[in-house]
């Protein structure tokens, strides 16, 4: 694989796919350049749109953890302890590949440069 973002996103309070919790790529100028929803497999349905090359630069990366959460008819507070994590990174070379494996829950996360 070439080029561009992949995101494998798991829900660990249930141990499973976090299918339907809502995405967003954005450059550093704040531009949307991805937007989407985890699907079954775990990948997101905008993987096309993920896939193209990066320019190098400021990327953010944003999951709506707790809008994912109240869909799945989960009580959160009012204001949730996390309600969209961001992901700022820097993209290299447009032919370099970047994986982004998130685990979450209610409470926190784990997110990181995979392979």
């Amino acid at each position: 694989m070439a080029g561009g973002l992949s995101v494998h996103a798991v829900d660990l309070t249930r141990g499973e796919v976090a299918i339907g919790l809502a995405l967003e790529l954005r450059d550093g100028a704040g531009r949307l350049l991805a937007a989407g929803r985890i699907a079954s497999g775990g990948q997101a349905d905008c993987a096309e749109a993920l896939a193209q090359p990066l320019v190098p630069g400021r990327h953010s990366l944003r999951f709506k953890v707790a809008d994912y959460f109240r869909r799945r008819g989960d009580d959160l507070p009012e204001v949730p302890f996390l309600d969209v994590v961001r992901f700022d990174f820097e993209a290299g070379p447009p032919d370099f590949h970047i994986h982004l494996p998130f685990k979450f829950s209610p409470w926190g996360y784990s997110l990181f440069r995979g392979n």
